[in-house]
């Protein structure tokens, strides 16, 4: 922390140090430090704030008082310079009242060690008006403010122009570099490798600075392919253009925002080029305990990286854009998000570019997804000159500026069912569906046999482990894999045919009847007649749910068993085989004749 008046005001402040320690516990890795170094500042401003406005306070738990909540509002509303309703930092103002709230927590905390009652009293009653009173008075001017700013600022997304430019400024210094770096080591070269290697794959994969520049080589170690040898069954169905694709780039996975992991991929260069920055590591002074895939030499022992989100800066310049204030890693993951709604993607697609973009659904679709001017413009202008009443005009129009969709891969196609009276009615769509590959209805009956046999849906997490634990299914979500398994319980045609068999086991009772019924022709050793079992069934309420032909079977069944117990160790599961030996019976001997006569 730099030595100012803020650092003064917290270095022997003991609330404030125990707030910081329990951070530094809480948030262990390195790069944490900055946002516990920005929270003990803000502690300092605060206090500062206080002082400006008046209040004498002594430290920072005389602050977090009851009396003091009036003069915490006027602190809070200095720091983040509330001017005529408005914040000049809403943001500051959100994030000093939750510091407020948690150090309030600790203090609590610390007085149920001390047994200190009345000060223990005093921070539960001001932690309980800092949570009835502090959406009121700070959050929902914080909230209102965000808005207002989001909706004026104006974003400029990148040009494909630009990214081009860039690309291919950081292609051909790579080249050169591997080139020199083959033929002798420089440390200016390798660490220049390691810079345009670092924002090359930043832009490919438009992934956040802080997920890249903390990759580990342990991460970088564990990256799969998609080949004949390591996944055969995904490799061979695909078509000469997929099977490409997947010798051209490799996967490797890392830690992304709030724990999540998050896919890196890498084409053969750019693996080509990691392979030298970890080959002359040692040559370029980087300590073996370094973990970071662009580590870098450093006298402290706090391992250092290389920091993308300036070097992305530094060489958008060098490379001589046309919008140098576009190429940035937040700009560049809007960019992607706005393409696919350009593209008209299917919701399991959209699915998956969140999945690897390591984004939550509703961040992706209200924060990183901007809206369209031309679609406003072009597609809802349509749909109002039509509610005007203007039939005609809205037909002259619609067929040359509709959205069309893009192609996919498609083993059949449906047409979208519109309204009579929508405007679209007249116009033609067709929505394009992924066929299920071979290897994926086998994965999809092994996994799913049992529900599927019962027709029973499987539970979410079901199908969320069997995606996991599957790659077979890598292109497949859970609605996606619920649809079609939904499908084949309705059509029982696509079940294999053992599913569906269902046995109807005998009950003791309808044992018990044909003992009872028969048991005459049991020890007289005499088939019944076919008339015989008929009149059974109509005698007998036990007997009612089967037909003559099964009242026979199983008589041959039970006389054989009861003849021959030491040779026919059979039971009601085998019942296929004695239906086989009363048919050859049948055929043999007259129903109602004894046995060898």
């Amino acid at each position: 922390m730099r030595e100012d008046e803020v650092c003064k005001v917290v270095r022997y402040d003991e609330l404030a140090i125990l707030f910081g320690n329990r951070l530094t516990v809480k948030f262990k890795s390195p790069h944490h430090y900055d946002m516990i170094r920005a929270k003990l500042r803000l502690i300092g401003r605060f206090l500062l704030a206080l002082e400006s406005e008046g209040v004498e306070v002594q430290d920072f738990q005389d602050a977090l008082r009851p009396q003091r909540f009036d003069d915490a509002i006027k602190g809070i509303n200095a720091v983040a310079g509330l001017r005529n309703g408005k914040y000049s930092s809403p943001a500051t103002a959100f994030s000093l009242g939750l510091l407020l709230k948690d150090a309030t927590k600790l203090l609590i905390t610390e007085c149920i060690k001390k047994e200190d009652n009345q000060r223990k009293k005093n921070a539960q009653d001001f932690l309980k008006l800092l949570e009835s009173e502090l959406n009121a008075s700070i959050n929902k001017t914080v909230t209102e403010n965000w808005s207002e700013r989001q909706r004026q600022k104006k974003v400029i997304l990148p040009s494909r122009e630009d990214i081009k430019i860039l690309i291919t400024f950081l292609h051909k210094k790579r080249k050169r570099l591997v080139e020199n770096l083959k033929e002798t080591f420089s440390y200016h070269d390798w660490l220049e490798l390691s810079k345009s290697t670092l924002v090359s794959i930043l832009i490919f994969n438009r992934r956040r600075p802080g997920e890249l520049e903390r990759s580990t080589i342990d991460d970088y170690n564990g990256y799969v392919k998609i080949d004949s040898l390591t996944n055969k069954e995904i490799y061979d169905p695909l078509s000469e253009e997929g099977k490409k694709c997947a010798r051209e780039y490799v996967r490797f996975r890392t830690r992304g925002k709030k724990g999540r992991t998050v896919p890196v991929l890498l084409d053969k260069f750019m693996n080509v080029c990691v392979d030298v920055i970890l080959k002359g590591r040692e040559e370029a002074g980087v300590s073996k305990t370094n973990p970071y895939i662009f580590g870098i030499p450093t006298d402290h022992k706090t391992p250092k990286y290389l920091r993308a989100y300036r070097l992305l800066k530094t060489y958008a310049e060098d490379s001589k854009a046309k919008c140098l204030s576009t190429l940035k890693s937040t700009e560049l993951r809007k960019h992607i998000a706005t393409t696919s709604v350009k593209l008209n993607l299917a919701e399991f697609e959209v699915e998956n570019l969140q999945q690897f973009m390591g984004h939550a659904d509703k961040i992706h679709k209200e924060y990183y997804r901007q809206p369209l001017v031309e679609r406003d413009i072009l597609n809802m202008s349509k749909l109002l000159t039509f509610a005007q009443g203007d039939r005609s005009e809205f037909h002259d129009i619609a067929a040359n500026n509709i959205d069309q969709n893009v192609e996919l891969p498609v083993e059949e196609s449906s047409q979208e069912h519109t309204a009579p009276d929508s405007p679209t009615a007249n116009i033609s769509r067709k929505v394009y569906k992924r066929a299920w590959s071979t290897p994926e209805k086998k994965c999809v009956l092994q996994c799913f046999h049992e529900d599927i046999r019962k027709g029973v849906t499987p539970s979410a997490n079901k199908y969320s482990r069997v995606l996991a634990e599957n790659l077979v299914l890598h292109n497949r979500n859970i609605t996606s894999l619920k649809a079609y398994i939904n499908n084949l319980i309705n059509r029982r045609d696509k079940i294999p045919e053992r599913t569906q068999a269902r046995r109807n086991y005998w009950t003791t009772p309808e044992k018990k009847a044909i003992r009872s019924e028969f048991s005459h022709h049991i020890q007289n050793q005499r088939y019944p007649s076919m008339t015989e079992c008929r009149i059974s069934i109509e005698e007998n309420p036990d007997l009612q749910r089967r037909t003559p032909k099964k009242i026979w079977h199983i008589y041959i069944y039970m006389f054989i068993k009861w003849a021959f117990p030491h040779i026919f160790r059979v039971n009601f599961s085998q019942f296929g085989i004695f239906c086989a030996l009363s048919h050859w019976c049948q055929t043999t001997t007259a129903p109602g004749r004894q046995f060898g006569t």
